[in-house]
Parts: C-alpha cells; sequence; structure tokens
C-alpha cells in the first residue's frame, strides 16, 4: 500500500516515534505477524536513529516490500549470500540516501531465509560489533518464521509491531518497544459545568510547605539494560562449513567499520582484536548537538581519560549474565537494598544506569554472575519462587563489564576483603577464578562507557578501579 500506510496506518511514522526506546540498543529484533508493517516501521525507526548514528536494516522476511524499494543497484547479493557463500557484508550493505547514516542489507538471491540462517550464532557476532562501534542493527522478520524465537535471544531486544498477542514467539522480557496503532478515544458526552461552592466563613491561606522530593522505585522491567551477548567459545575442530564462517566473520569486522560512528577512530580496522581493546574517549562536558543530560555518563568526566578493558582475551568466557533486582533515583536506598539482600545473593552489586524516560541517575541492585543466560533465569525463578521478589519483577540482563578492586586474593580472605569494601559504602563482591585466587569485583556494565561513572567516584574516594570482563564464579 502507498505512502507508507497498511490497513490506513503509518506504520513509519509510529516507528519513528518509538524509536528513543532503542537509544541503548545496538542490535534489534524489528517483527510481527504483517512483516510489510514491520518492515516498514523498521524504517521509520531507522530514519530517526540515522540522525545521531549509522544504521543498517536487514530483511530477514525475503525481498519485503518497503525495504526492497530501498535498494539500489544491480547487485542481487544479500544476506542469505553473507551467511551461506561468505559475501563482505561491505558489498551487501547498500546506502539508502545522502547521509551515509542508513543502510539497507536485502535477503539475497535466496527469497527464502531459512531457519538455519534464523538460528546462526553469527548473529551473536554481528551483535557484538556493531555494539563495539556504536552503531545500531535492525533485522526484520516475520513472527510466524521459525527460528525468531532464538533469533531474539541472541539479540538486545525486540520491537513488536502491531497485535501484541498474536506474537508469542518472541520472549517478553526482550521487548523494549510495541508499534501499534493509538488506542481510539470515544469522545464523552459534554458535562454541564458546575459552580464552584464558596464557603460561607473565609478560610485561612495555610502557608506553602516545600516538601522535600521522595525517592523514586522503579520495577527493574523499567531499567535500560539490554541483553548482551559474548562471542561464542570457537569450535575444537574446524570442518569445511566453518572456513566460510571464519570468513564471513572476518569480513563482519571490516563491515563494523562502515557502519561506526562519524568521526570515529579507523585505527583498529586490521586488527582482530581491535573492537576489543580500543579505548573509549569520554567529552568532559556535552557540545553542541551533544546531550546535556545530567545523568548521561559523559557529564563531568575528564576528557583526557580514555576507559580500556584490561582484558579483552577473556570475553569468550566472561560472567556476563546477572538479575537486576530494583532501579531507584536514591543511591542510599539501593546500597540498603544491597545490604539488606545483595549481600545473601551471589555477585550482588550496585550500577548505575539510564531509566527509559526518566532524568536523573538511577541506580540499579543486581546480582549473579553467570557465563549462561539459563543459569541467571534459574536464578530469578528461584528469587520469585521464594517470595524474595514479586512473580513479576526482575529480568535477566547482560552485563559482561566489571570494575576490579584486586586481585589474587586468596580464596580465605575473598569475602572479608569485598566486605571492607561494603563498609565504605561499594558494593563489591569477589569471583573466584581458575587458578585458585579471587578477584573483587565492583558493579556490572552493559559497555565500557556505562562504568565510567563508577570509576570517577571510586577515584574521589581514593580507590582504583580497572576494568575487565568479568571472570569467574561466585564463592
Amino acid at each position: 500500500m502507498a505512502g507508507g500506510l497498511t490497513l490506513g496506518l503509518d506504520w513509519e511514522a509510529l516507528g519513528a516515534e518509538s524509536s528513543a526506546a532503542l537509544d541503548a540498543a545496538h542490535a534489534v529484533l524489528v517483527t510481527g505477524n504483517d512483516p510489510v508493517a514491520a518492515a516498514r516501521a523498521a524504517i521509520g525507526i531507522g530514519r530517526a536513529q540515522a540522525r545521531t548514528r549509522r544504521v543498517a536494516i536487514g530483511d530477514l522476511v525475503g525481498e519485503v516490500e518497503p525495504l526492497q524499494r530501498l535498494v539500489t543497484g544491480d547487485d542481487p547479493h544479500g544476506i542469505v549470500d553473507s551467511f551461506l557463500y561468505g559475501v563482505s557484508l561491505n558489498k551487501i550493505a547498500r546506502q539508502v540516501d545522502d547521509s551515509g547514516m542508513l543502510f539497507v542489507m536485502p535477503s539475497g538471491t535466496e527469497p527464502i531465509v531459512t531457519p538455519d540462517i534464523m538460528r546462526n550464532e553469527r548473529w551473536q557476532r554481528l551483535a557484538a560489533g556493531f555494539r563495539e562501534v556504536g552503531a545500531l542493527l535492525l533485522l526484520v522478520a516475520s513472527s510466524e518464521a521459525e527460528g525468531v524465537h532464538e533469533l531474539a535471544m541472541m539479540l538486545d531486544g525486540v520491537v513488536v509491531v502491531g497485535d501484541a498477542a498474536s506474537v508469542l514467539a518472541v520472549p517478553r522480557n526482550s521487548v523494549l518497544a510495541h508499534v501499534d496503532a493509538p488506542p481510539r478515544v470515544t469522545p464523552a458526552a459534554p458535562i454541564a459545568p458546575v459552580a464552584p461552592e464558596v464557603p460561607a466563613v473565609p478560610l485561612e491561606r495555610a502557608p506553602a510547605v516545600t516538601r522535600q522530593p521522595s525517592p523514586v522505585m522503579l520495577p527493574a522491567q523499567d531499567v535500560v539494560e539490554k541483553r548482551v551477548l559474548t562471542l561464542p567459545a570457537p569450535a575444537r575442530s574446524i570442518p569445511k562449513t566453518a572456513l566460510i564462517g571464519v570468513g564471513v566473520v572476518f569480513a563482519a569486522l571490516a563491515a563494523w567499520l562502515m557502519f561506526a560512528r562519524p568521526g570515529a577512530s579507523k585505527s583498529g580496522a586490521n586488527g582482530e582484536n581491535a573492537p576489543t581493546t580500543s579505548a573509549v574517549n569520554v567529552p568532559d562536558s556535552a557540545g553542541p548537538g551533544e546531550s546535556a543530560d545530567p545523568s548521561s555518563p559523559s557529564r563531568g568526566v575528564d576528557s583526557t581519560f580514555a576507559i580500556r578493558v584490561a582484558n579483552p582475551g577473556d570475553s569468550l568466557r566472561a560472567a556476563a549474565y546477572g538479575v537486576v533486582i530494583v532501579a531507584t533515583n536514591d543511591e542510599a536506598q539501593a546500597l540498603a537494598r544491597w545490604a539488606d539482600l545483595g549481600l545473601k545473593l551471589p555477585a550482588g552489586t550496585v550500577t548505575m544506569v539510564r531509566i527509559r524516560g526518566e532524568r536523573g541517575r538511577f541506580f540499579q541492585m543486581q546480582a549473579g554472575a553467570f557465563s549462561r543466560a539459563r543459569q541467571a533465569d534459574s536464578l530469578l525463578a528461584s528469587l520469585r519462587s521464594t517470595g524474595k521478589l514479586k512473580s513479576d519483577a526482575g529480568r535477566v540482563v547482560a552485563t559482561p563489564y566489571a570494575l576490579v578492586l584486586e586481585s589474587k586474593v586468596s580464596r580465605r580472605a575473598a569475602q572479608n576483603v569485598a566486605d571492607g569494601y561494603g563498609q565504605r559504602q561499594i558494593a563489591a563482591y569477589p569471583l573466584l577464578q581458575t587458578d585458585g585466587s579471587a578477584t573483587i569485583f565492583v558493579g556490572a556494565f552493559e559497555s565500557p562507557e556505562q562504568a565510567v561513572p563508577l570509576m570517577n567516584e571510586l577515584k574521589a574516594k581514593g580507590v582504583t578501579a580497572t576494568l575487565y570482563y568479568r571472570t569467574g564464579r561466585s564463592l
């Protein structure tokens, strides 16, 4: 249907309105039972997000009309060719307009995207690559396609387009936004005005009372913490088919640079580990066109400071998964909750986060440090079944980064060392390493940038901390 309308709705405009929900995400599935509507919504999201970062929209439906219309040139190659035959992502990505910020990746020479491609673990690598360079990958697929659930679990979240009740294939706790028609409002009958009742005796005006704002407690579902998956462990043997996959991965690394933020450094273009070792420079104030939100991690940070992950080689074995317990705008309240419950849970800690639709600083308490998402799911289920969390509270998140306070601590002394930091209002926790020693961590972060505010707070307390992929297991 012309003009971006499906069933009389401008899905592209509705998608653009919901784009802010994806600000913290880097790889998102856009799905619904109407693939055309999903594609149009993805275009709206992509155009809105492309004002600040590069965006690639991938067609997993198969020559879906709204995306196919944006494809230019005679080259028929697309996603299927990249996954099956090793065609470079640089080759299949088609620039949409002169801005150079929005790209479309067509389905390719095979009109049907197979379930094997939907379930391919390579999506984890691509998601990690887009995350490293600050770009956004939008994948459009039908909610009825086989493998869509597995695909959703490998990305940062899902945008549901259309009737949410009919979309049963995606995990509900990963939905970032629901793009749908606004509800119809039936105008009420006019009500005759009623004259105000005036008291016979004039009332004295009470003096104004200034009330202190109460701390805001938000459920964990509202926390902007997206699912971030680390790279899967390499196979012990390399069959012939895997050699093609290796070639595609290296092509993907090159493609990441294409989708990097404008002006981002390209010094890591030739290094396999460049994305994980590249420094993240944090500006000291919001310049023209930048966010002036005081909750932004870049506010008040020394511009000469660069944060670097100290152990990029450990990304494959990071203990990335945990459970969000609660979020509040009162740090003392978050620490109190941590002292009450978090100390009794594995890897309990407090992290500053952004809350969707809220201004100011919020503090998130989470627990658990697991290498598998299902382990975090088990912890969440246990917390709910024992009444420590309500049945609809809490959510599993992937936060592979943490700050190291001390390393090579003996197992016997580890908990005492962590408790010592706790007495200083530092929510530290020990993780046992493979050599039998313990490492003392604090915080759990989705990205290196998210660690900067806590690192600055620790520096003000005279505590040195270094950013690591967190590894190990609870004592």
